[in-house]
C-alpha cells in the first residue's frame, strides 16, 4: 500500500459514468462497507482489527467501471507514465523482494514492457500510482472519501498475475487502508501486531523479511480471499501480505495474463492524522523559532 496521495481537485475528462452513484457521493464509507454500518466500523474495527466486507450487488457491478488490468497496462506502458513516480514493478518470492523496473526513476515506461513483465518468468506485480488522475470513477470515489473523512485519501492500483504470484514482502503501513477488489481474486493474510514491531510514526515499515526486521509474522488475525466488489480493511501498523491463488493459470503467451490477473485498488487515509501528530508539529515549529511560523516572525 505504499505511495502517498494525490488530492482529487477536479474530475478527469471522462467524468460521465453509467452508474447511479448517489449513495457513494453522499456517504462513501457506508457505500463501501455496506451492508455493515459505519458506526460499527468506527467503534469496533477502526485501528483495532482487520475486517472483510463482502460485495453487495451494487458494488460488484460498479467496480467494472474502474480501470481494468488491460487498460492500466496499456496506459502505463504507453510512454505517458514514468518509472518510480507512476509505476513500480516488483516480485516477492522465496523471502526476497526483487525490483523489476526496466528503467531509472523518471524514465518513460516503454510501450509493451509491462505486459512482458507480468508474464512468466518475471510474473511481476505492477503498482500504478494515483489512477484517479485520469479515471473518472476512481476520481469520484477518492473525492467523495476526502470530502467525507476530511483528510487526504491516496489511491494505488495493484496488478498481480495469477498462479500464486506476490509483489510485496510482508509489511505494515502508516495509514489505514481499504482494499477494493476490482478483478480476479487475491488471498490475504493479516497478522496481529507483535510487541517488538512497534508502529513507527515517521513512515511505513519497509520490507519485513526473514533475517531482517521480521523474524516471525505474529499470530494470524485474518485470512480471506477477495473477489470483485469485496472490501478489506487493514488498520495502520498491521502486518499483511497478499498473493494470487495457486489455481490460477499463468500463460506465457497471454498479454500480461490480464484475463486472470488480480486487480485491486487501495484507498489509504489517516496519515499523520492524530492529535499527537498535531502536537509534534507544534513542538517542532516552536523549537525552530517564530520565524518558522508562516515564514515570518510573529508580532
Amino acid at each position: 500500500m505504499r505511495g502517498g496521495g494525490a488530492r482529487a481537485t477536479r474530475p478527469p475528462a471522462n467524468a460521465a459514468a453509467p452508474f447511479d452513484l448517489t449513495g457513494l457521493d453522499t456517504d462513501p464509507l457506508a457505500w463501501l462497507l455496506a451492508p455493515a454500518r459505519p458506526t460499527a466500523f468506527w467503534a469496533e474495527a477502526w485501528q483495532a482489527r482487520p475486517a472483510v466486507f463482502p460485495a453487495t450487488p451494487a458494488r460488484e457491478a460498479w467496480v467494472s467501471s474502474l480501470p481494468t488490468t488491460a487498460s492500466l497496462v496499456a496506459r502505463a506502458g504507453g510512454g505517458r507514465l514514468q518509472w518510480g513516480r507512476d509505476v513500480v514493478a516488483a516480485k516477492y518470492e522465496g523471502g526476497v523482494r526483487t525490483d523489476l523496473n526496466t528503467g531509472p526513476w523518471g524514465a518513460p515506461v516503454a510501450a509493451g514492457s509491462l505486459a512482458v513483465l507480468m508474464r512468466p518468468p518475471q510474473s511481476a506485480t505492477l503498482q500504478v500510482h494515483h489512477p484517479q488522475r485520469w479515471d473518472a470513477s476512481a476520481w469520484r470515489l477518492v473525492a467523495a472519501l476526502e470530502a467525507s473523512l476530511g483528510c487526504l485519501v491516496g489511491a494505488n492500483a495493484y496488478l498481480t498475475p495469477a498462479g500464486g504470484s506476490q509483489g510485496l514482502a510482508p509489511h505494515w503501513d502508516d495509514v489505514d487502508v481499504l482494499v477494493l477488489q476490482v478483478e480476479g481474486r487475491k488471498a490475504w493474510r493479516v497478522y496481529e501486531p507483535l510487541p517488538e514491531h512497534t508502529l513507527a510514526t515517521t513512515g511505513p515499515s519497509g520490507d519485513l523479511v526473514a533475517g531482517g526486521r521480521l523474524t516471525r509474522p505474529g499470530r494470524l488475525a485474518l485470512e480471506a480471499v477477495l473477489s470483485p466488489g469485496d472490501v478489506l480493511y487493514i488498520p495502520r501498523g498491521t502486518v499483511h501480505q497478499a498473493q494470487t491463488l495457486e489455481d490460477g493459470r499463468a500463460s506465457a503467451s497471454s498479454a500480461g495474463n490480464t484475463t486472470t490477473a488480480s486487480n485491486h485498488l487501495t484507498l489509504s487515509f489517516g496519515q499523520a492524522w492524530a492529535w499527537a501528530d498535531l502536537a509534534a508539529a507544534a513542538v517542532r515549529a516552536a523549537a525552530a523559532g517564530p520565524a518558522s511560523v508562516g515564514g515570518s516572525a510573529l508580532a
